[in-house]
């Protein structure tokens, strides 16, 4: 036994431990103690934390915790806990270890790979010997993740190659993108504006499929932005449940021929999934319904009623967020008046007006509760924005105060 004592003897010192006859103190780097145990007649295991350090700042929530535990008599149980809760399973495997000292072995390398919340986190391992003696010994994690930057495509068409115009749709858009660029400083190169001849399906697909799915990364924010008509025609194969297959019109989509030249919203769902960011917001100023006036017209010989679920095909995936103007059966209404649509005349307004928790930021959750209660007081209850979120962790923010 004096041999196994003075071996460990030199493992603690090795590990920067002290001992007595009675107690074994751990120390971090700066000098705290991680436990201290005073049972008579036994020694505790010893534990040192190899990765990561007491004090770390993490980019990536991401994090293998690697141990080197040693013992004079056997390890029994191994724990690691994640802020008070333990994890379970990690590379270790470790429950109910019998491990006995072999010849001069005396060592146990452990490691574990673990998601860290943002903010401090607390890393405690926990080991008991045959003995029952137990020791731990923990570390405080810092987790802030990278800054990502912000993507985005603004697109509004008021002018149509084979159909009846509109009115503000490319006002509309024009007013989100200087919002973007100008009151928020995003690059211009970050964000693309389309409008009118320039919104061809071509150049749409190229800007949402392509640009931004090759410069978005997993930390990134995507903000998109379509204002102008949309409609609707028979489709018996709508997952949807109402029989109708929506699409949102571009600058040369033919009425007569829209699988061909228009943008499908089930195409919409595969433009999302091919993009890695986990933030990614879409805001509509149009409608489906094909109900005569506003941002919507209709090419079916019989109208049927919208089912708004097709929007649960767009957000399939971390962080999506939709926000359209109206309800499945409404109609997204211009005004004279406003000089806007109805909807991007209150996303406007709550870009200056809607920071409830006035943290100088405008989230898609204000944003939303700003336009859901003054658009339909606008429309005589005509009109009812939707919001559909999946996965969403924290609020979205679209951007600054206007005036902060």
């Amino acid at each position: 036994m004096q041999r196994e004592t003075r071996y460990l003897d030199l493992q603690i010192n090795k590990l920067g431990l002290t001992k007595d006859g009675k107690a074994v103190v751990a120390y971090d780097n700066n000098g705290v103690a991680s436990y201290r145990l005073t049972e008579p007649g036994g020694v505790p295991p010893v534990i040192a934390i190899l990765t990561p350090s007491n004090q770390q700042n993490i980019k990536k929530p991401e994090l293998t915790v690697s141990v080197k535990i040693i013992d004079d008599t056997g390890i029994n149980d191994v724990a690691l806990e994640l802020n008070g809760v333990e994890i379970e399973g990690g590379d270790s495997g470790i429950r109910d270890l019998k491990i006995r000292p072999t010849g001069d072995k005396r060592e146990l390398d452990l490691s574990w790979n673990i998601s860290l919340k943002r903010g401090l986190n607390k890393i405690t391992v926990v080991a008991y010997d045959t003995e029952n003696l137990v020791a731990k010994k923990s570390v405080d994690i810092n987790f802030t993740e990278e800054r990502g930057e912000i993507w985005g495509a603004v697109i509004g068409i008021s002018q149509y190659q084979n159909i009846e115009g509109l009115r503000y749709a490319d006002k509309d858009a024009m007013a989100v993108y200087e919002y973007l660029t100008k009151d928020n400083g995003i690059p211009e190169n970050h964000i693309s504006f389309l409008s009118n001849e320039d919104a061809t399906l071509t150049r749409i697909k190229k800007v949402l499929g392509v640009d931004i799915k090759q410069k978005a990364r997993k930390q990134d924010t995507v903000i998109i932005y379509l204002a102008g008509h949309g409609t609707s025609e028979p489709d018996s194969n709508s997952p949807d449940g109402d029989g109708m297959e929506k699409y949102f019109l571009t600058y040369d989509s033919d009425p007569d021929s829209l699988y061909a030249t228009a943008l499908p919203m089930k195409e919409m769902s595969q433009i999302f999934s091919r993009i890695d960011a986990e933030r990614i917001i879409l805001i509509q100023d149009t409608c489906y319904s094909g109900a005569s006036g506003g941002r919507t017209i209709q090419v079916a010989s019989v109208r049927a009623p919208i089912s708004d679920t097709y929007l649960n095909r767009i957000i399939k995936g971390k962080g999506r967020v939709v926000i359209t103007a109206s309800r499945g059966n409404e109609v997204s209404m211009e005004k004279d008046s406003l000089e806007h649509g109805v909807f991007t005349y209150y996303i406007l307004e709550a870009l200056e007006q809607g920071d409830k928790n006035n943290d100088g930021l405008i989230s898609h959750e204000e944003l939303f509760n700003y336009v859901s209660e003054k658009v339909p007081q606008e429309t005589g209850r005509n009109q009812h924005p939707v919001k559909y979120e999946e996965d969403v962790e924290e609020p979205i923010v679209i951007g600054k105060k206007r005036g902060e």
